[in-house]
């Protein structure tokens, strides 16, 4: 059994330990899903599944029950040697307990006949009720099949949604989790760069994109999210994905895109020029997204509220355009009436771990709640100016987004992503030192 396997049979025993007595936990993996006829889409596990097993197969169904002696059990596809020529290979039930640390395990196949034996007599049973899987029919079905057990009456009586209790474990980071996604971040950092080095007006967009992508496969990594590479107005388009258009010279390039490595995400934008050289106009759009991403960044300290960093970039980025001429009238008032939002329309992060929208509440009852060392956010400010915008014409086709990963720690937060320029200095003089 590795170490790591260790963590995840840490994870189930945390877990059982927040159960009530006489519980059982079931999880079910995702299938396989059809991507045009008779071929499928690469294979993910679910998140929370993953994370109490560290089990990566498809097909697959947990079970954690919580009794005088707590059982982890897998069920799982058996070894097939005419499946494994086809398919590669397969862990099997053996090998599941072996390797991942399972008191027992059974063929997947068995799951309808074994699953009511294994609940007879457990009076609350959880899953997610929000698993887009037919978990719910399967239970209903397996406690049904209970009475006609030896068992006779004792089906399960209660049950109970389990998402909440996992997903507040999954907000807090543990070291190995931590270790992960510090290389995660550094992957796309490194993609980033490639990218701005690459970037030459004339290519497409798609063009800049498989940069980006080179350089996760060439770490043993795939896209967290689909990628934006919008230049000119497309980086206004705030989901924009065609990544298809021409590059011309005097466009603003704004990517945002991230890895996910051994299944944990990064995301990182920055916005750079075409040409190696922001104009005037972009450098003033520019600084003052930078200022807000940096303000938002000191908030993510433990004590300070989740809505901190956000009512820091509003503030800054309200005052910027203010100043700009680009909004008018009283800083404070313009806040309260949410004036900023037609240039600024998105909160500023979101909790980032296995998901790139990761789990977890953003909210105590109904007030924000605290940061926690542990915790890892994104802090992503912009400002965007279309073409159909009232703004002055100078401004008019620039869309600026700065986004960094941060992890809160016991005193000043850590930027996974520093290493991707974001200055417009040294973006300058990244681009200007590429032939």
């Amino acid at each position: 059994m590795s170490k790591d396997i260790d963590i995840f049979l840490g994870r189930r025993k945390k877990l059982l330990k927040k159960l009530k007595s006489n519980s059982a936990v079931v999880i079910a993996t995702n299938p396989f899903q059809t991507r045009s006829r008779d071929t499928e889409f690469t294979f993910r596990p679910d998140s929370d599944f993953y994370y109490l097993t560290g089990f990566s197969e498809p097909n697959a169904v947990l079970l954690l029950i919580n009794s005088p002696q707590p059982q982890s059990i897998l069920f799982c596809k058996e070894r097939d040697a005419f499946k494994e020529m086809w398919d590669g290979n397969i862990t099997g039930t053996k090998r599941a307990k072996q390797n991942f640390g399972f008191d027992k395990a059974y063929d997947i196949n068995l799951i309808d006949q074994e699953m009511p034996n294994l609940i007879s007599g457990i009076y609350t049973v959880y899953y997610s009720m929000a698993a887009l899987n037919n978990l719910h029919d399967s239970l209903m079905r397996w406690s049904k099949a209970v009475s006609k057990t030896r068992y006779k009456s004792k089906a399960p009586k209660v049950f109970e949604d389990i998402d909440e209790t996992i997903h507040e474990m999954r907000i807090i980071k543990d070291n190995h989790e931590k270790d992960i996604m510090r290389k995660s971040a550094q992957i796309a950092a490194s993609a980033h760069i490639n990218a701005m080095k690459a970037c030459k007006p004339g290519m497409y967009e798609f063009e800049l994109e498989s940069e980006f992508l080179y350089e996760f496969k060439k770490h043993g990594s795939t896209v967290s999210y689909d990628s934006i590479v919008g230049a000119g107005n497309n980086a206004c388009v705030l989901h924009y994905r065609e990544n298809s258009s021409k590059i011309k010279s005097g466009d603003l390039i704004l990517i945002d895109a991230g890895c996910e490595y051994k299944m944990y995400a990064s995301d990182i934008t920055r916005t750079f020029p075409a040409n190696g050289k922001f104009t005037n106009a972009q450098k003033e759009i520019y600084e003052i997204v930078y200022e807000a991403n940096r303000a938002a960044i000191k908030k993510v300290v433990p004590g300070n509220i989740w809505s901190d960093p956000h009512d820091a970039a509003v503030r800054v980025i309200t005052r910027g355009l203010v100043e700009l001429g680009l909004l008018k009238g009283n800083v404070n008032q313009l806040i309260k009436n949410n004036a900023h939002t037609e240039y600024f329309m998105h909160k500023t992060g979101h909790w980032l771990g296995i998901d790139v929208h990761d789990v977890g509440r953003y909210l105590d009852g109904e007030k924000p709640r605290k940061f926690i060392p542990g915790m890892i956010t994104t802090i992503e400010p912009g400002i965007y100016i279309s073409n159909n915008s009232r703004a002055p014409k100078k401004y008019r086709g620039i869309g600026i987004r700065l986004e960094d990963d941060v992890l809160v720690t016991k005193s000043k937060p850590e930027i996974l992503t520093k290493d991707v320029p974001i200055t417009i200095n040294a973006i300058e003089h990244l681009m200007a030192s590429n032939p």
